[in-house]
């Protein structure tokens, strides 16, 4: 599937590398508790529809997605197009991914201090 493609990964600006990072680690712990994901991302996304954070179409998206299950929502935010880019940009995922875990992706995809970067 198009989204595991690491050459594609690699291709990708740092800050979109990190933000898809960040939905697929958040994404496969969703899909360990669909369950409890599921009223996670809907509240996540309630939350965005009334503080209209999220443009209504991309909410709608989501919920649409979510509604297909983790399968739909995976291959939707992890795909390396125009429209995953976006859905990542939303991250409906606030909540899932452990905080140590979220710290060590954003460590990882750092860009580099002037003095490292010699």
């Amino acid at each position: 599937m198009a989204y595991l493609s690491t050459m594609d990964l690699n291709a990708l600006s740092l800050e979109d590398r990190r933000s898809w990072q960040l939905n697929a680690a958040a994404i496969k712990h969703a899909c360990a508790d669909w369950p409890t994901a599921k009223i996670i991302v809907a509240q996540n996304l309630d939350r965005m529809d009334l503080g209209r954070r999220v443009a209504p179409g991309y909410v709608s998206r989501c919920r649409d997605l979510l509604r297909l299950g983790p399968e739909a929502m995976k291959a939707a935010f992890l795909a390396l197009d125009d429209d995953g880019q976006v859905l990542r940009s939303i991250h409906p995922w606030a909540g899932l991914l452990p905080n140590a875990e979220r710290l060590a992706i954003l460590r990882a995809t750092r860009r580099p201090l002037a003095d490292e970067a010699r």
